[in-house]
């Protein structure tokens, strides 16, 4: 549970959330018009949201992103339209998730039953009669060589209807991503490019206690969907085809046993009692409470305020401007050693210009378009309208022009 990884998670959040809002809106314009690649834009975010939060531990952020990933899905398979309902419940719950992925360390505790109960019943109403069943639902899913994986049956429907494959990835937290110089984080990325990491289990206990043996272990289970194929999947994941098992193919439903579960009733006998599926991290909140509270607690805690966004040109620049600016010094350094004159007085020369350029471009980072002030004007206009019962057509004009970030902050 490294501080670092925390942050980055924290912070690559962040910039999911920046730009959701805006977004929201625009979907919310189009009406019936869905923007399908907008949509998409979104839910991957909520999807990125969800799977980084699970390997941390913080199940409240991951629950509320997995509502909203259910009903974005919807949005996009047009199962139903972004009503302003819809849409305001979708912004208060990212209003929510900023919320808790800011304040980590407290997200546990935090109250997320309004909107759950307010998404469970937006995606029910726009679900036929058969299927409104599977909100409430798992699958289980038998892994091949023994054991089973539990599934939230809408994550399972959403896989089936896009014909992926699901797999069962056995990864070793230390030498299969640490040792090669990666993160967590990077291989959620790496997956993400094709296909998405439907659940994250670690198993704490492999690593050893205080009163047992401890070993440089440390078993972390991914469950992945993807259109690749089996014989493909070994060129992404890079791992031993040993420790990939496919629990479901799209040409053959009998490549794992699938078993609905569904919640008990009173009175009525379980059919069918499915296999006890593998340790989730939720049962380890007491291992992962004093790491969070740890965390909350660091002294250099980052905010937004922390971070800025940089063109990659304007670094490339900085970079080629650092070379030149050891050059002129090594440049220097021999006019020194033969005390020629007239080589100091160019290698002076020269250092001048690089260090007039290194300054003008330092000062150009903290450049940042002055649309960022009005960024939140779109939805405090519309929320206005909404309550005042008026249409309110808001323009805003050279949002690009760009000004230091201390006055814009």
């Amino acid at each position: 549970m490294d501080d670092d990884i925390l942050k980055e998670f924290i912070n690559e959040s962040r910039e999911h959330l920046s730009t959701i809002e805006a977004d929201l809106l625009t979907i919310e314009e189009g009406g019936a018009n869905i923007d399908e690649e907008l949509v998409n834009k979104v839910f991957r975010a909520a999807h990125s949201i969800k799977g980084g939060s699970g390997f941390f531990g913080l199940n409240r952020v991951k629950e509320l992103a997995h509502k909203a990933e259910t009903v974005l899905d919807m949005l996009r398979c047009r199962r139903m339209a972004p009503n302003p309902e819809i849409i305001n419940t979708l912004l208060n719950a990212f209003d929510k998730l900023r919320d808790m992925i800011n304040n980590a360390g407290e997200s546990e505790a935090a109250d997320i039953t309004d909107l759950v109960t307010i998404f469970t019943t937006l995606a029910t109403s726009c679900m036929p009669a058969d299927q409104k069943a599977t909100l409430s639902q798992t699958m289980v899913l038998s892994v091949p060589g023994g054991g089973s994986i539990t599934l939230p049956a809408t994550d399972y429907e959403r896989s089936r209807r896009s014909a992926q494959y699901i797999y069962h990835l056995s990864y070793d937290l230390i030498h299969d991503i640490e040792r090669k110089g990666k993160s967590i984080l990077d291989l959620f990325r790496d997956l993400g490019e094709t296909g998405e990491v439907l659940d994250c289990i670690i198993d704490f206990e492999a690593s050893g206690t205080l009163d047992g043996p401890v070993t440089n272990t440390l078993p972390l289970t991914l469950i992945f969907a993807s259109v690749m194929e089996p014989d493909l999947i070994d060129l992404i994941i890079a791992i031993g085809q040993d420790k990939v098992k496919v629990l479901y193919s799209p040409s053959s439903r009998n490549s794992a046993a699938l078993h609905r579960e569904a919640p008990s009733r009173p009175g009525t006998a379980a059919a069918e009692v499915p296999s006890p599926a593998p340790e989730d991290p939720a049962q380890h909140s007491e291992e992962l409470k004093p790491a969070m509270e740890a965390k909350a607690a660091v002294d250099h805690k980052v905010t937004a305020d922390d971070t800025l966004r940089v063109n990659v040109g304007l670094l490339e620049t900085l970079m080629n401007l650092a070379g030149e600016l050891v050059l002129g010094r090594n440049q220097l350094h021999a006019a020194i050693g033969n005390n020629n004159a007239e080589t100091l007085a160019a290698a002076d020369g020269r250092l001048n210009q690089i260090t007039a350029e290194l300054q003008d471009a330092i000062m150009r980072t903290r450049l940042q378009p002055i649309g960022n002030v009005f960024a939140k004007f779109p939805r405090v206009v519309r929320d206005m309208a909404a309550a005042l019962h008026k249409e309110i057509q808001l323009e805003i004009e050279g949002k690009d022009v760009a000004l230091d970030r201390s006055l814009i902050a």
